[in-house]
């Protein structure tokens, strides 16, 4: 497999692709301690550079082969998304350089044994980082059951019960939403690679799918998967479900004397066999040894998550511990000649074989046509450009100005993420970037009216300033210099300081005078209002609107100006939740900015849009509840209550090290849970502007949607 590297561990080590999982390999690296991480390498360059910033590495590159022309590297870690997986580790083992590559291996077993035979011609490390089957309470039932605990065991249940963080973040062009079966590739090689493990070879599958949902993308998205799988030494049951609350992740093993069971999430493990006792009282001895097994094991797992975060000890989290083992057993077992189960070429292959076969089940009707994006030299001469058109609020303008037959283009940043009814519309789809001038100047060519729609959201305040102050100072530049008739911007309420009791505010109240005691999302609306009014005083015409909290179909369901959602479950009220909040529906919103459009002399001015239907923080939640037949629960705090939680979490985040770790404001916290009175008189006046006032007609445009629709659709149509 790689006499090049017996009897040591090859130093030069180089990674592959800059997203999320890049940031394990390396932490890894550098707590193994023995490696030189001589490149990074990323087709988006910008990814990697700043990934090379943060972690001070000195090569970037986006291309595969400038960085083995310049650079003598080892061993590549291969974190591209699955479909390059084997061209770029069959370059990389072409060039001398061996490789580790992300689960899964490759999409087809044919390629995969195209691949390990070229590593062994080469004599070149070949390793596929399973890291579930290092998993650490998973590690402590595989010793118990070779140790015979349970005696032979005879079948293996696995449930995966996730939410799918991209699709509540409405990421649909991610790879995985792309086909049925991307879904089996991204998210099944965890739990095959541990059946595979405990029961070896796969020999027959039978798959059975539910939950039939068309994603906004036009793909088609099975929700439920039951796989049964016979294996060579024994059966087992893989349940997936996805898009849904609650997340499990377990496994059980049944043997002929006992049962052990792990849970994947929690990083418990339980043993239990039978003992000498009548069965009533075994139960009871099993029950209580399990109870007090599993508590023990809970309380240490807090302890080592305080402990970690105050950096008392090092990371302890089961994700964590299953890649660093991961990635220390395939070094190790470079030096001692051979890699142990789960991480060779041939463990990958097995699972991407079974991967294939798991595919083979589902029905082929994906009848989706991909999005028909045009470039700006070839679209029509548009009437309008909208910036963030397939956003919440953007897409229902653009229905209302394609309904009023006006000219319609929309630049968007990943044109496959589309909604298929957005894709249907008669409008010009560019794709771009509006951090980009580039893209922003060939997408406001030939438009008379701009809306500015798009926002962004980043986990520091300078990525956040980037990607949303900086961007609009480039988008003003450039309607300026072309002359666009009029920019209009969708800012927010939160612009303003609402902390004050019993205050009324109309277009006249000033902004806050000090943003950046503000959350970043107010902050950078602040800022935004600010440039946008020196570029007015410069001769660029610009109208500002100001929503308030907005609802209706594709929008939020767990609103984030209602409170604070840990989980869909829960609403932990900013204040009592008693007071009336400034709601909007969306379409009232898309008819305001309509009216913009065409309106004479508003341009400088500014409008409240707050709607006259108003519930508080308790009602909405009650509504919600009733509408979702779910057992929603609301919590009112005390504004101390909050402002005294959130200092406790800065004090841990600042032991921990936290970069650009912020004091909690309390001028925030109180604009966020005082009431406050908004007068949307002038909008009403000038732009003929009627929202909804009838309390029935809003809630069933606010939440009607989702009820008697599945999880997944209530994801689809309402979570941002």
């Amino acid at each position: 497999m790689t006499e090049r590297f017996i009897g040591r561990s090859p130093r030069k080590i180089a990674l592959i692709g800059a997203g999320f999982i890049a940031e394990y390999h390396l932490t890894v690296l550098r707590a193994l301690g023995e490696f030189q991480l001589v490149a990074v390498c990323d087709p988006i360059f910008e990814r990697a550079r700043q990934f090379a910033e943060r972690w001070n590495v000195a090569a970037v590159y986006d291309g595969v082969d400038g960085l083995l022309d310049h650079e003598e590297v080892e061993v590549a870690h291969i974190l591209v998304p699955p479909p390059l997986h084997i061209a770029i580790a069959e370059r990389c083992l072409d060039r001398g350089t061996g490789v580790f590559i992300e689960k899964p291996m490759g999409l087809d077993a044919e390629s995969c044994d195209r691949l390990t035979t070229k590593a062994t011609r080469h004599a070149l490390a070949l390793g596929v980082n399973h890291s579930a089957v290092f998993h650490p309470a998973f590690r402590r039932m595989v010793r118990d059951l070779a140790a015979g605990r349970i005696g032979n065991i005879e079948h293996v249940a696995c449930h995966l019960r996730t939410p799918l963080a991209q699709l509540s973040q409405r990421d649909f062009g991610h790879w995985m939403f792309q086909h049925p079966m991307n879904l089996v590739f991204e998210q099944a090689p965890h739990p095959f690679s541990q059946v595979l493990h405990l029961l070896g070879p796969a020999q027959a599958v039978k798959c059975q799918v539910s939950g039939r949902t068309i994603l906004p993308n036009g793909r088609i998205f099975y929700d439920s998967w039951q796989i049964t799988i016979e294996c060579a030494r024994g059966t087992a049951a893989v349940t997936l479900v996805f898009g849904r609350d609650a997340p499990h992740n377990s496994i059980q093993a049944f043997g002929q004397d006992g049962m052990a069971r792990v849970d994947l999430l929690g990083n418990t493990y339980v043993c239990r066999r039978r003992t000498r006792y009548a069965e009533p009282v075994d139960r009871f001895y099993g029950d209580l040894a399990d109870t007090c097994t599993t508590a023990f094991q809970a309380a240490r797992n807090l302890a080592n998550y305080g402990l970690t975060t105050l950096r008392v000890r090092s990371r302890s989290d089961p994700f964590y511990v299953g890649m660093h083992e991961s990635i220390r057993s395939f070094y190790e077992g470079l030096r001692g000649g051979g890699l142990r189960p789960g991480l060779s070429g041939e463990d990958g292959r097995q699972v991407v074989a079974l991967c294939e076969q798991v595919a083979r089940t589902l029905p082929m009707d994906n009848p989706v046509q991909p999005v028909a994006v045009i470039t700006p030299s070839r679209a029509r001469s548009a009437d309008v450009l909208v910036l963030g058109g397939a956003g919440f609020i953007g897409s229902h303008l653009v229905e209302q100005l394609v309904e009023r037959q006006q000219r319609v283009r929309v630049m968007v940043r990943r044109p496959e993420a589309m909604q298929v009814w957005l894709r249907d519309l008669p409008i010009d789809v560019v794709a771009g970037d509006v951090c980009q001038p580039r893209d922003v100047e060939r997408a406001v060519n030939g438009c008379r009216i701009v809306y500015h729609l798009a926002t962004g959201v980043a986990d520091s305040w300078t990525e956040f300033e980037r990607i949303n102050v900086q961007s609009a100072r480039t988008i003003a530049n450039v309607c300026r210099s072309q002359q666009v008739e009029r920019l209009i911007f969708t800012s927010s309420i939160a612009a303003y300081y609402n902390g004050a009791t019993r205050q009324e505010i109309t277009e006249a109240t000033p902004l806050d005078p000090r943003p950046m005691q503000r959350h970043y999302y107010a902050r950078a609306k602040i800022l935004i209002e600010t440039l946008l009014k020196e570029e007015g005083e410069r001769g660029l015409s610009v109208i500002t609107v100001r929503p308030g909290l907005v609802v209706g179909t594709r929008g939020p369901l767990a609103h984030p100006g209602v409170g604070w959602w840990p989980n869909p479950a829960h609403c932990l009220a900013w204040g009592t939740g008693d007071h009336p909040l400034p709601f909007v529906l969306v379409q009232d919103v898309a008819a305001a900015l309509l009216r913009i459009m065409t309106v004479e002399a508003i341009v400088g001015q500014s409008f409240n849009l707050v709607g006259d239907v108003l519930l508080s923080a308790r009602e909405y939640v009650a509504c919600l509840r009733e509408a979702l037949g779910r057992n929603i629960r609301f919590h009112p705090r005390w504004l101390w209550q909050i402002q005294g939680g959130d200092i406790c979490k800065w004090i841990i985040k600042g032991i921990a090290g936290r970069v650009e770790n912020e004091f909690p404001s309390y001028r925030d916290l109180a604009a966020r849970c005082r009431p406050v009175r908004f007068d949307c008189s002038n909008a009403k006046r000038t732009l003929a502007w009627t929202p909804a006032s009838n309390r029935e007609q809003f809630l069933t445009a606010a939440l009607g949607a989702t009820i008697n629709s599945s999880p997944v659709a209530q994801i689809v149509e309402n979570l941002s």
